[in-house]
Order: C-alpha cells, then sequence, then structure tokens
C-alpha cells in the first residue's frame, strides 16, 4: 500500500514537471495541439477497446481465465481499422497520421495495464500508465530535440514494447483466488461487454469533450491553458484514480463472493480517505494558485482557471469511488445512466458557455458535470442497495 502511494506520487510529480517543461520548451499553439491529439486519442482507443480493459480488471480479479491473446488481436484489429478510418477522414489533418500511430500502440498498451490491475499487480500499472508516459516523452523531445507532436508515437512504441516483454514473461501469474471458473472466449466477451463499452466510451467523452471542444469552439491556447491548469487541479483526481485501482478489484471479488458486508465497510473507508483529502487539497490549492502560476511560461495565464478546476476535481473526490462501486457490483446500467446524462449536461454548458468565457466557461461546465454525475450515482447506490 505504501509502496504505491509513493509510485503514484512519484508519477504525480512527474506529470507536473512534465507540463512545466512544455510550457517552458514549447509554444503555447504546440502545446495545444498536443493536447488535443491526446484527447482524439484518448477517445478512439476507448473504441477501439470496447470496453474490455474493464471487462479484464473484473475477470481477472475474479480468476476468470480469459483468452487474451484472441483479445488483443481483436483490439490489434479494431484499432487498426478505426485509425485507417480517422487518417481517411483527417486527411488534410498534418498530424493525422501520428495520431492514428498513437492510437493503435496506445490500445494494446491499455489491454496490458488492465490485466495488472485485475491480477493485483497494481504498482507496475501505475508505472506503465502514469510514469513511463512523461519519462519517454521528456527524453525524445529534450535529447534528441524531436517536436513534441511526433514524439508521442514514438513514445508509446517503446512503452507497448516493454508491455509485451513483461505480459509474455507474466502470463501465467494470475493470483490464486477461490473462485474457479471456466475459460470463455472473446465471442462470449465481446456479447457480454456492452455495458462496459457504453460507460467507458461516455466517460472518455465527458473527460476529453472540454479540450475537444475548446479546439473547436475557442483556439489552441485556450487548449493548452486549460490542460496545464487541470494537470494540478488533477491532483485529487488521481488520488481518486488511486483509491477507484486499489478497491475496484476488491469490490469485485467481495461482491461475487456475496461479502455485502465487508464490501460496504471498504466503501465508508475509502469515502472518508476521500473526504479529508478533498477538503486539505482544496484550501491548498487556493492558497498556492498564483506560486503555481509563476511555474509556468508568462506565455500562459493558469492560476485562475487552476481555482476553478480545483473546485470541481475536490467535489469528485469527496463523493469516493461511486463510480467504482456501481460498476463492480452489477449495476453498470445505472452507471451509465449517470454518465450519459452528465455528457449532455456538459456538452450543452460548453456550447453555452465557452464560447463566452473561454477556456473558464470550459472550467465551469465540468464542475456541473461532475456534480451531476456524482449526485445521480449516490442516488442509485440507495435505490438499488447491495444487501
Amino acid at each position: 500500500m505504501i509502496l504505491s502511494i509513493i509510485i503514484r506520487g512519484g508519477g504525480l510529480f512527474l506529470n507536473l514537471f512534465f507540463s512545466i517543461y512544455l510550457s517552458r520548451a514549447f509554444s503555447v499553439i504546440d502545446v495545444g495541439e498536443y493536447f488535443y491529439i491526446l484527447s482524439l486519442m484518448m477517445l478512439i482507443t476507448c473504441v477501439s477497446s470496447y470496453g474490455l480493459d474493464n471487462a479484464i480488471i473484473r475477470d481477472a480479479a475474479r480468476g476468470v481465465r480469459t483468452n487474451y491473446k484472441l483479445i488483443g488481436l481483436f483490439i490489434l484489429i479494431l484499432a487498426v481499422a478505426l485509425s485507417v478510418i480517422l487518417l481517411s477522414v483527417l486527411f488534410d489533418y498534418k498530424n493525422g497520421v501520428q495520431l492514428c500511430l498513437a492510437i493503435v500502440f496506445y490500445t494494446l498498451i491499455k489491454l496490458y495495464i488492465s490485466f495488472e490491475k485485475g491480477s493485483f499487480r497494481l504498482n507496475n500499472a501505475i508505472v506503465f500508465e502514469s510514469i513511463l508516459p512523461s519519462i519517454t516523452l521528456f527524453f525524445i523531445t529534450f535529447f534528441f530535440s524531436v517536436p513534441i507532436i511526433s514524439a508521442v508515437p514514438i513514445s508509446f512504441f517503446i512503452i507497448m514494447i516493454l508491455a509485451f516483454v513483461q505480459f509474455k514473461i507474466r502470463k501465467c501469474e494470475l493470483p490464486l483466488l477461490t473462485i474457479k471458473n471456466k475459460g470463455i472466449g472473446l465471442v462470449d466477451i465481446i456479447r457480454g461487454n456492452s455495458s462496459f463499452f457504453i460507460i467507458a466510451f461516455f466517460n472518455v467523452i465527458m473527460m476529453q469533450l472540454d479540450t475537444i471542444m475548446l479546439a473547436g469552439l475557442s483556439n489552441q491556447e485556450a487548449v493548452a491553458n486549460y490542460n496545464l491548469s487541470i494537470r494540478f487541479a488533477n491532483v485529487a483526481s488521481v488520488v481518486l484514480v488511486f483509491v477507484n485501482s486499489y478497491v475496484g478489484p476488491r469490490f469485485s471479488n467481495l461482491y461475487s463472493r456475496e461479502k455485502h458486508a465487508d464490501l460496504k465497510i471498504i466503501f465508508r473507508k475509502s469515502v472518508f480517505f476521500c473526504l479529508v483529502f478533498s477538503f486539505v487539497f482544496f484550501i491548498s490549492i487556493v492558497f498556492l494558485s498564483d506560486y503555481i502560476g509563476m511555474l509556468y511560461s508568462s506565455d500562459y495565464t493558469v492560476s485562475s482557471l487552476l481555482i476553478i478546476l480545483s473546485i470541481g476535481s475536490s467535489i469528485s473526490l469527496a463523493f469516493g469511488p461511486v463510480a467504482t462501486y456501481l460498476t463492480m457490483t452489477k449495476l453498470e446500467d445505472k452507471h451509465r445512466n449517470t454518465v450519459v446524462i452528465a455528457l449532455l449536461v456538459n456538452c450543452l454548458s460548453n456550447f453555452i458557455l465557452i464560447p463566452i468565457y473561454g477556456a473558464e466557461g470550459a472550467a465551469i461546465s465540468t464542475i456541473i458535470s461532475i456534480l451531476v454525475k456524482n449526485i445521480l450515482g449516490v442516488y442509485y447506490m440507495q435505490e438499488y442497495p447491495r444487501s
């Protein structure tokens, strides 16, 4: 547990350092374009993985024998197909090739990260998810003077090779659990995975919508300022990601063994931890926002954005792992409803606020959608108790 916190903290520090490095090494336009490509990549890889990353976490935690080779082949084919389609649509987009290559590489990386999370090797998953991208991008751009956009697919290719090597070594190391299930095939997984896919797809859209809409309704400068600000604001979100990664497999395992009392105890403890940290985090950001803004190049304005975005991150953290609880206790359809409704609210508020307030409007929209999503999630937990 302590080691996981240290590794997650190291990943957080590296991401913050890398965001500062970006602001000082590249122009506002290049940084905005970089974040725009990442948002598109996250969106397309969610489609190409068909939500199978979440299914792998669930099944590996329960001891279900899954044909990972077939899953990997299916994901690769879908990622390549989507990349070709995207490239044909964006044929006049100067960074289309880099984007498509990144999509293919990152899709397979997600598969491996999910396998590690479900196998309770959280530390290794954190390294591949949060640490290696910043390290590889920094070395490629700093030591080899590669443009940041061109460095993205190179970085993910290196990480994909490392993931492939470790997967070949560890594929037979699934933990021994009390549950014994017969093996299931790819077709069975796909048929039963629609809820996971819909949830994952709309979650990713909601996370990336602000950046994509800012690029369309405002400019790359607004995209850059928004994403640099949210890197610090997402310190709270990183804590929630850690909590979800820790409790997710345990929720699934306890629910499948019908230990509902233990499940509720873990949930309540995690909520208390999240609530305390969210309060400390927000107070810290309010007092330190001006100093944080000074870390970036003078071409960027992030202080006011940081305070607004930290409100949303604090609210999200204060509610705790509500989404993970719903997903891992077979209430995926209810969680899907919360995500879809929050996404519609976010989209509508973005259309209204971004043309008027720019990046600040997108930040306010984020707060509104976070409130809607979590309040609905708590409602469904109360309406459909697991006991």
